[in-house]
């Protein structure tokens, strides 16, 4: 019998090869030729630098400023606590007491337009170990507005000695925050465009074109003086009607919060 040998060949290799070869281009060629992905930049001490803008081969970056100034209006309440077993009796006192109070004020330079009534109240009191109201408790107070920021104290003992026994915290802020809004906005791209420069810098590139600008947004800071609030100055035995404790209005800090994007060139 003759035997037959058949011959195998190297075909099913050759092919594997030939396809890995040609994955291999291809991931080469794709690596070159498309474009860098979104860049994200990130520095210790600068706090996070992405704004939430799609970006294709740019910088992005934050920064803040805060513009601070001198308070031009001050805000208080002032008002008067009256109790009575009769309501009607409690009612009339809060009333007359609260007119001398107007007068007193408009005496020492405020207009009526800059006083409006805050809260008018009237609660029964009942003790703990009894249902029958003992008396009435009626609360009166007036919100100020004060231009005059030098007048403040004289204004609030002028009040205590017609009768107010509620002052409250003392507000300080701005009758128009536009102008003090602007001044910080510059400050906060001026900061972001230093940092740009900077980051830029340690990355050996160049800025290039500004692409936008996002998550602008301000916050208004007001200042608070607490040194009246929750006084009952003419009611307490004892105590004078008068207060000579020294207010300072201090400063209003502005602080704007900006977003930029710039696209980046690599240096030649």
């Amino acid at each position: 019998m003759v035997q037959t040998k058949v011959k195998q060949t190297n075909m099913p290799i050759i092919i594997i090869c030939a396809i890995t070869a040609a994955v291999l281009i291809t991931a080469i060629l794709t690596a070159i030729l498309l474009p860098p992905k979104e860049l994200k930049v990130s520095l210790a001490g600068y706090g996070s630098t992405e704004s939430g803008i799609p970006a294709s081969h740019g910088l992005s970056v934050n920064a803040s400023g805060s513009y601070y100034t001198n308070p031009d209006l001050a805000k208080i309440q002032i008002g008067v606590e009256t109790k009575n077993p009769d309501l009607r009796k409690a009612q009339t006192e809060s009333n007359q007491i609260m007119e001398s109070i107007m007068q007193t004020l408009k005496d020492a330079g405020i207009e009526e337009k800059n006083m409006q009534t805050a809260n008018y109240s009237i609660s029964p009191h009942t003790p703990y170990d009894s249902s029958e109201i003992d008396y009435y408790r009626v609360n009166n107070k007036l919100l100020l507005r004060i231009y005059e920021l030098a007048k403040i104290e004289e204004i609030l003992n002028r009040a205590v000695e017609a009768g107010a026994n509620q002052i409250g915290s003392i507000e300080f802020t701005l009758e128009d925050y536009e102008q003090a809004r602007e001044q910080s906005y510059e400050l906060a791209m001026n900061a972001a465009q230093k940092r740009a420069a900077f980051l830029a810098n340690g990355m050996d590139v160049e800025l290039g074109d500004l692409l936008a600008i996002t998550g602008s947004h301000t916050n208004y800071r007001p200042f608070y003086f607490s040194g009246y609030a929750n006084q009952a100055l003419a009611s307490e035995p004892g105590m004078e009607s008068g207060y000579s404790e020294s207010i300072s209005a201090g400063q209003i800090e502005v602080n704007t919060q900006i977003d930029l994007l710039y696209a980046i060139v690599n240096k030649l």
